[in-house]
């Protein structure tokens, strides 16, 4: 039956443990929003914001296949190890998902840096459907390669934040992670 009783304790347990972890995610979220505002406020001429939507769509593809898969697959385990005081344990499967997640990360990000422009030709230039692109030129290309070069710079940590986050979660210790995230944003204020 539905209920109005919003004094369970179950309930208020679970938003005060919810709310740090929404915000230890949120920063690669509120950095998009930034990064946006900032392009369109900032950067002369159009298509500032399409360049910048269109890179981290490239970024997002390593981060959301590993790292967010992976951090949520062994959340669950990291929970139970904890519980169960497990630290050993529970210290071996977060550094292998951590080296997992950077095993996929690391490369994925040198391509980019590397192949950047090779990748955003073909992929915009020669099959621009695949990204509903429209009238996308070699100078576009040279502009969101430049872009995708500096956000691959971020697909390691973003993937390793991933894990990071719910690991510190399965410990109690989400608040943590809003710290560090308070942190990336500054961070990312600055470096804009």
């Amino acid at each position: 039956r539905l209920t109005t009783e919003l004094r369970d304790p179950a309930l208020r347990r679970l938003g005060v443990t919810m709310v740090p972890l929404v915000l230890g995610l949120a920063p690669n979220q509120i950095n998009t929003v930034l990064d946006r505002v900032i392009a369109e406020r900032c950067i002369p001429g159009h298509g500032a914001v399409s360049l910048l939507s269109l890179a981290s769509h490239f970024t997002f593809v390593p981060v959301g296949l590993v790292g967010f898969a992976l951090g949520t697959a062994v959340f669950p385990s990291l929970s139970r190890l904890h519980v169960r005081g497990e630290r050993g344990e529970f210290r071996a499967l977060l550094e292998k998902a951590l080296r997992l997640s950077l095993f996929v990360a690391l490369p994925a990000a040198a391509a980019f840096v590397a192949l950047g422009q090779p990748i955003v030709h073909l992929l915009c230039e020669r099959l621009p459907s695949l990204f509903l692109v429209n009238r996308f030129h070699a100078g576009d290309t040279v502009s969101a390669a430049r872009v995708l070069l500096y956000y691959a710079l971020g697909i390691p940590a973003l993937s390793a934040l991933q894990v990071v986050v719910r690991a510190c979660y399965s410990i109690g210790e989400a608040r943590a992670t809003v710290r560090v995230g308070f942190l990336s944003v500054l961070t990312n204020l600055v470096f804009n």
